[in-house]
This record gives C-alpha cells, structure tokens and sequence, in this order.
C-alpha cells in the first residue's frame, strides 16, 4: 500500500478560461426579441391598447423605421455586445479574486479552479458581476429603450445610439442616462446569481470534482 496525495494546488491559480463573447448570437437573439420588445414597452406606455393594435401600427410604419418593429435594433444589439463584454470581464476579475483570497479549510486544499469555490462563492460573483455590468451599461439601455418606443413624441427624437446619447446627456443632464437603473440592478444581480451559480454547480457535477473544502488525501491498493 503506497500514500498518494494530491498535488499541491498552484499557490496563484487562474480561473478557467471561458469562450470570448461572440456578438454573431447577439445578433441573432435580437432578431428575435427587438419585435417582442417593442410591442412590449410601448404597450406598457399606453402608446397602444392591445398587441394587436400595436403589431399592427408597427408593420404599417415599416420594419426599420422609427415607428417600426425593428425600432432600436442596432441600438439592441450594441447593447447586447457591450454587456456580454463587460460581465466577462469582471466575470474573470471576480472569479481570480475569489481564487487568490480564499481561505484552505482545515483538511482540505485551497481551491484552484472556480469549480471548487463553493455556491455561496459563486453566488456572490455572479451577484456583483450583474451589477457592475448593469451600472456600465445602463446609459445604452434607457436610449434604446426610447429609440424603440419614440414614435412621434416630441420629446424623444434620436437619430440612432450615439445621438441619443449626446441629446439626453444635453437636455436631462448625466442622471437622466442612468434612469431606472435599480429595477434593472435587481433583476441583472439576482439573475446573474441565479445563472452563474446553476452553472457552475452544473459543471462541478458534471466533472465530478468536489469542493475544495471536501478534498482528502487517497489511498491506492
């Protein structure tokens, strides 16, 4: 019978790389989802009484065009890119940072992939990923938001993302850009931790590897 332990964990471990965010799904989801949520907000605007009505008034004013179905569209999709690029990057910072601090539970090994950092760990990453990520990007969803339900309101006449942008920032001041960012906050946070956490968790039963608190020295015969 021959002791065999486990190698020591890498005392400075990087997380696991994950694929570079690709902007061609986000293009293809926006193809989908613009339609939907047009019709969506601009009923939630009591600009249209039914879904009906405001499919209708859509097509009529044209696919591209403000009015339209796909009002917002490359507004969505800049959107869509920016985000998915901005939750990686704290993503990756935040899941290093967990690596480099966590503590060796007595009996185990330090954890050196995110896999072993624990639920409560990854709960907390995909916490302030979704927020940091909300924050940032913010100032791109309130203009898409209006480029996809301004219609003929006087008040709301943006020529694209980055006119609408400069317009709000000069009429409304900074703030405005910023706009409803805490029910958004909310549901980015909370549904980053619930995404991220059934991830991992998914991915460490997968891979069958424990947590590191739950790591033992074996035993060959």
């Amino acid at each position: 019978m021959r002791p065999w332990a486990d190698p020591e964990p890498d005392p400075d471990p990087e997380p696991d790389p994950d694929p570079d965010p690709d902007p061609e799904p986000g293009v293809a989801s926006a193809t989908v989802r613009v339609p939907v949520s047009v019709v969506k907000s601009r009923i939630q605007l009591g600009l249209h009484l039914s879904m009906r009505e405001a499919v209708a008034r859509a097509v009529r004013n044209g696919l591209g065009s403000g009015g339209g179905l796909y009002a917002g569209f490359r507004a969505t999709v800049v959107l869509d890119s920016s985000y998915a690029c901005v939750q990686f990057f704290f993503l990756e910072q935040l899941r290093a940072l967990a690596l480099r601090t966590a503590p060796t539970p007595a009996g185990g090994s330090r954890p050196s992939s995110p896999t072993q950092l624990g639920a409560g760990a990854n709960a907390a990453i995909g916490f302030f990923t979704g927020v940091c990520a909300a924050i940032v990007t913010e100032p791109l969803d309130v203009v898409r938001t209006r480029l996809m339900t301004q219609g003929k309101n006087p008040h709301f006449q943006y020529d694209g993302l980055l006119h609408g942008l400069q317009t709000a920032a000069r009429r409304e001041g900074l703030y405005s850009l910023w706009k409803g960012l805490l029910p958004r906050l909310l549901t980015k946070a909370f549904g980053s931790v619930i995404w991220y956490t059934t991830y991992m968790e998914a991915r460490r039963w997968y891979t069958r590897e424990p947590h590191a608190a739950g790591a033992r020295t074996t035993q060959i015969r």
